[in-house]
């Protein structure tokens, strides 16, 4: 039997299948890890978060994304985000996204917003 010691720096990595550590949305980018079988060392990659891909939502009339279910309606985008936080976390959570809080502007928007956050 013979044994090396393995030199890190030399080591010709096989590394194991991509593990998903955060899937990306249409709003944040993802990341995944992989580590090599023999020195352990470990890559991670960014992955680039998802265009929107509207299609119209038969149920509602209205043009959603796929992959986030956000709404598209007279140029804007909108998008319901479930989770209870106070006023000023659902701010700060839209400017980080390069948005602001929706705002009802007319008649019709509201109407719009009405119809979309009941589905």
């Amino acid at each position: 039997m013979c044994e090396w010691e393995l030199e890190i720096s030399n080591c010709e990595h096989t590394f194991t299948e991509w593990k998903v550590t955060t899937e990306p949305t249409c709003w944040n980018e993802g990341e995944q890890y992989r580590f090599c079988n023999y020195c352990g060392a470990e890559e991670t990659e960014v992955l680039p978060k998802l265009e929107h891909n509207f299609a119209l939502n038969e149920e509602n009339g209205i043009e959603m994304c796929e992959h986030c279910n956000a709404a598209k309606y007279d140029g804007h985008i909108y998008a319901l985000f479930t989770e209870q936080v106070d006023w000023f976390e659902a701010y700060s959570r839209c400017e980080a996204l390069g948005g602001h809080l929706a705002t009802n502007t007319s008649q019709a928007e509201h109407e719009f917003i009405a119809k979309y956050t009941q589905g």
